[in-house]
């Protein structure tokens, strides 16, 4: 290609410089799309020898004088004549503790493509040596650009420098020419190699959602993988493939290990040079959305084989680039990323002379510099020479902390190693743990209990030596231990004389109070386990667990509907007897679960497992005579076994407090008041309802919250209360609580479920119930003392839920997700059965509510889903407001504050669309929110009522903007809510939108505006604001 000396030429632009110059103008003010490279000299470097090659490189290249400049649509690549082209080298003195942060601030700051130069060059002088670090844009340079500069500079310099005759000119065409329509073969391959994607399956398993638009902030993390080279050289033999594919199949297996898939798509960046651009600089690359399916069953050499089917069926067909293919897929990403893949994987081969270069007979090294951003999720990139393997991930710190980057190249290099080690193994079965995984899953697991000598005491054992030892103590309510024992004898002795045993079940239909903790405990005496049925529930609820539960007695002192009493013995308790000691059954209670999949299954829990975490809560509260524990729960919610058995285990006192009270916030602040409450316990929504009343009088309470997620802004209010705040979980299966945290000032971002109480074990399994590593999310399974006995009456259902394996013993499946942090505490992420598919985006509810609850305005939220008109999934928030809606305000303006809000922390296809305005939340039994009645009632509401955008589906300029996309888009489909990158929209889509727009509204919309406000309704409510603001 000729090249004109002295005069400005201008040439049209390819699809690949297109999409990365739209790229460009998304990240808005950063230098995304800088690449930073250079070298560190072993030595000082003379500023005129290397200003002068550097004024040479620019006259010689063509590529390093250009600028873009145009509207997207209408763009042209503008070429500076050689003649006085002058490339400025900048200078600077520094430390070597501040090198990283001069570096990065240098290859960070964003070029102006219009303007120029797109290449800069600093020259920074260190006690030890010289570096010579240079950006350039993405547009004017790739990895073999940057190796060639450093390669030419490096001559160029040593003439200069030695007064000798310049080096040839490499020159060679600047710039890809423009690209012609894509071959119809090869989007054909590529529209069938991509049908069907699920983007919603691309993340791991731990990656936060990213906000949009993403803050692209990134960071890196290096590894030298020279210990496992031998290994990956041995892999290439064994599998007849290259470097490059082992390396780019192990990276898919360590995502599909950590969550992603099995169906991936991974980003491979890969040469688009022909023979006449071989040595030209430029912007020469095309990047393969390779889809690989990985399965976990199957060995790594059938992995291997498909990788390089992929890679190589890929680079036939990569004529069409990736940016014209992405239109034709009718795929959307929700945000301004690509939707096909959130990792990419990139080789980078080094010769001897890249390896091992020099500068003015000075030994150098090649450095990688970063500009601390990131566009994907994570980005692996390997450099091979002969003698080096070196790794770099790129990560984003939106989507990943730097602890979890670590831990992932740590465990690639474990994989390596094991891979080799074991051809037979299949992908699953690698174990990928790396020592400071074990420790800390060891760490973990190594809470023991307090020694005891023989037997572990039960909890009616310890309640009788408290009432032996202090028989004139109040107990419950006004009963000292005396009077309750002495009930209880009675009880067991009535229950005796009607042939009640050990392994037999007893009902007990009481209120909270001395009455009940009597039954409880007179039904331990002899030796059975008792049933609590609670008076608020439904009869056919009732009967269902008599009936289920084989009772054929039943304790209480109100008339009871004619199923629950027909065929049984019913005793009303009464009486007093000498207190007996207690006979230890199998059986300590049978409680039956709220049956949110089904009808409610029986629980049975035996002594040791409430021994042991009444023990374990008692250690930990400090718990002792002087303590008044609040008894608010339901005795028919496992949690209240704590709140009855706890204090009378220790010589304390149990306040019982009635359903009346219960519901009253302000009588159960007088509550804590007159009875000097210490210790109390709650799920986050009763808190919630309790901390605005009780205020100070919380000051030096011992709170226990648990059974449902805590919130951060919860967490922070009982703290500033100045109660002391344990976080705790625990399923019925595996009795009452089984972790816990105590939380102090400052939280953490997310609040943790804590470590395992004492002797108790936990793993974090993957779907196929294989151990995970600490990072990434699982299901938690649960072992130890704590574990129930099983489901009464159905050992398929226990059979299922509890497990056994070498590494952990019996365990319970929780069904809930979890991740162990690097700290060595369990992060509780969400119900498994919770997650959402909306419009094939996976969206975590209790994430957007927590997004919602940081809102000052906003009590609580409660995230669900919900068929709209359209018959389509649609997300819907309900929130109670923190106060009354003040004067003027109206539930559409409250959900216009909340949605943009919402919209500076979540995807936009997180973003509900509606939002339902509460006075207070239907619960369930155990007091936890009943979705499936905020569901139901969502639906009787007004459809058009507190809708997530500030402009009406009416309003005119929501038609125009419907009637431009759907020419643009090509679907008549298109209505007022549809999503852009869901409906087939694409950056060059999104260009020719902003043109239309601009000239029909008479304003200058930028095509980034479709990204930040990706629907009809957002968009016009956006364009009203603009034209307000003239």
């Amino acid at each position: 290609m000729s090249e004109s000396l002295d005069q400005f030429t201008e040439e049209p632009v390819s699809d690949r410089e297109r999409a990365l110059w739209m790229l460009h103008r998304l990240a808005k003010g950063r230098g995304l799309c800088n690449v930073g490279f250079g070298l560190r000299v072993d030595g000082p470097l003379r500023w005129w020898p290397l200003q002068e090659a550097l004024d040479q490189l620019v006259r010689r290249h063509q590529g390093l004088r250009v600028t873009f400049v145009g509207d997207g649509v209408r763009l042209h690549r503008r070429c500076a004549p050689a003649d006085g082209a002058h490339l400025r080298l900048e200078t600077a003195t520094c430390t070597e503790d501040g090198l990283d942060e001069l570096v990065t601030e240098f290859v960070g700051t964003p070029l102006d493509v219009a303007a120029g130069p797109l290449i800069r060059v600093k020259l920074v002088a260190l006690p030890t040596g010289s570096v010579i670090c240079f950006v350039a844009h993405h547009l004017v340079a790739d990895w073999t650009t940057a190796l060639s500069v450093l390669r030419e500079v490096s001559r160029l310099y040593d003439a200069f420098a030695a007064g000798r005759e310049l080096p040839p000119d490499l020159r060679g065409a600047a710039h890809e020419a423009r690209s012609a329509a894509p071959a119809e073969e090869d989007l054909h391959y590529w529209a069938e190699h991509l049908a069907g994607v699920d983007a919603s399956r691309m993340s791991l398993a731990g990656a936060r959602p990213l906000p949009s638009p993403p803050t692209l902030a990134g960071d890196r993390v290096d590894r030298d993988l020279a210990p496992v080279a031998d290994a990956v050289a041995r892999l290439r033999v064994r599998t007849r493939s290259s470097d490059n594919i082992v390396l780019l199949a192990a990276y898919c297996a360590l995502l599909a290990r950590h969550g992603a898939g099995p169906d991936l798509v991974v980003g491979v960046p890969v040469s688009a040079r022909r023979s006449d651009t071989a040595d030209a600089f430029g912007y020469h690359v095309s990047t393969l959305p390779l889809r690989v399916r990985v399965e976990l069953e199957r060995g790594f050499d059938d992995l291997v084989a498909q990788v390089r089917s992929a890679f190589l069926n890929g680079l036939e067909h990569s004529a069409a680039s990736f940016e014209s293919v992405q239109p034709h897929l009718g795929l959307g990403s929700g945000d301004w990323r690509t939707p096909l893949f959130r990792h990419a994987f990139n080789f980078r081969p080094l010769t001897p002379s890249d390896e091992q270069p020099s500068m003015g007979g000075l030994p150098a090294r090649q450095i990688d510099a970063g500009h601390g951003l990131s566009r994907l999720d994570f980005d692996m990139i390997v450099f091979a020479g002969p003698q080096s393997l070196q790794l770099t991930a790129v990560f984003s710190t939106e989507a990943h902390d730097r602890s979890e980057v670590e831990a992932l190249v740590d465990r690639f290099a474990r994989l390596l190693a094991a891979l080799d080690a074991d051809p037979a193994a299949s992908l699953g079965a690698v174990d990928l743990a790396t020592d400071a995984d074990r420790r800390a899953v060891a760490a973990l697991n190594g809470a023991v209990g307090p020694p005891v000598d023989g037997a572990v005491p039960t909890v009616p054992e310890l309640i009788f030596e408290q009432g032996r030892r202090s028989p004139d103590a109040i107990a419950v309510g006004d009963w000292t231990y005396r009077q309750l024992l002495e009930r209880a004898a009675a009880i067991a002795a009535t229950l005796g004389k009607h042939g009640v045993g050990p392994g037999n079940v007893v009902a007990i239909h009481l209120d909270r109070g001395p009455e009940l903790a009597a039954a409880a405990l007179g039904v331990w005496t002899i030796g059975a386990g008792y049933l609590p049925l609670d008076p608020a529930h439904p009869v056919a609820r009732g009967t269902h667990q008599l009936n289920d539960g084989g009772v054929r007695v039943l304790i209480s002192q109100q008339p009871l509907p004619e199923q629950w009493a027909a065929g049984r013995i019913v005793l009303a308790p009464e009486g007093t007897a000498r207190p007996v000691a207690p006979v230890t059954g199998p059986l300590a209670y049978l409680i039956y679960t709220s049956g949110s999949t089904g009808a409610p299954k029986g629980v049975e829990v035996g002594h040791a497992g409430l021994a042991n975490v009444v023990r374990h809560f008692a250690d930990l509260l400090d718990a002792g005579p002087e303590d008044r524990f609040l008894w608010l729960t339901t005795a028919s919610f496992d949690i209240s076994a704590l709140e009855i058995f706890l204090p009378l285990s220790v010589g304390a006192r149990a306040v019982a407090v009635s359903d009346r009270v219960r519901l009253s916030a302000r009588e159960l602040a007088a509550v804590f008041e007159a009875e000097q409450v210490t210790i109390a316990q709650a799920t986050p929504t009763t808190w919630r309802f309790l901390a605005p009343e009780l205020g100070d009088r919380l000051r030096g309470v011992r709170v226990l919250c648990g059974g449902e997620a805590l919130t951060l802004a919860l967490a922070e209010r009982l703290l500033d209360a100045g109660c002391r705040l344990f976080n705790v979980y625990g399923p019925t299966e595996t009795t009452i609580w089984s972790t816990s945290a105590e939380l102090r000032q400052p939280l953490p971002d997310q609040i943790p479920i804590g470590r395992p109480i004492a002797n108790t074990t936990v793993s974090v399994r993957d779907a196929a119930h294989r151990p995970l590593p600490p990072g990434v999310p699982g299901e938690l399974c649960l072992g130890g003392t704590g574990l129930a006995i099983g489901y009464r009456g159905d050992g398929a259902r226990t059979a299922e839920r509890f497990r056994t394996d070498d590494s952990q013993g019996r365990y319970y499946r929780t069904g809930d997700e979890v991740a162990l942090t690097a700290d060595g505490e369990l992060r509780y992420l969400g119900r498994l059965d919770r997650q959402l598919k909306i419009r094939g985006q996976r969206i975590e509810p209790a994430e957007v509510e927590s997004v919602f609850e940081s809102h000052p305005e906003v009590a609580a939220a409660a995230a669900f889903a919900q068929t709209d008109a359209a018959g389509e999934m649609a997300l819907t928030i309900a929130v109670r407001p923190a106060a009354s809606l003040a004067e003027h305000d109206t539930e559409q303006t409250l959900a216009a504050r909340l949605a943009e809000h919402a919209r500076r922390f979540l995807s936009s296809g997180a973003v509900p669309s509606r939002v339902l305005v509460v006075e207070s939340f239907p619960l369930t039994g155990n007091e936890k929110i009943d979705y499936g009645a905020l569901a139901a009632a969502s639906a009787s509401a007004d459809p058009g009522s507190a809708r997530m955008a500030s402009a009406s589906p009416e309003d005119p300029v929501v038609r125009t903007v419907v009637e431009i996309w759907r020419e643009v888009l090509g679907d008549r489909r298109v209505g007022p809510g549809s999503q852009f990158f869901l409906s087939g929209g694409h950056s060059l889509a999104a260009v020719r939108v902003a043109e239309r727009l601009s000239a029909v509204f008479g304003t200058e919309i930028g095509f980034d505006t479709v990204f930040v406000a990706p629907t009809p309704v957002l968009l016009a409510a956006h364009i009203a604001d603009m034209r307000d603001s003239r």
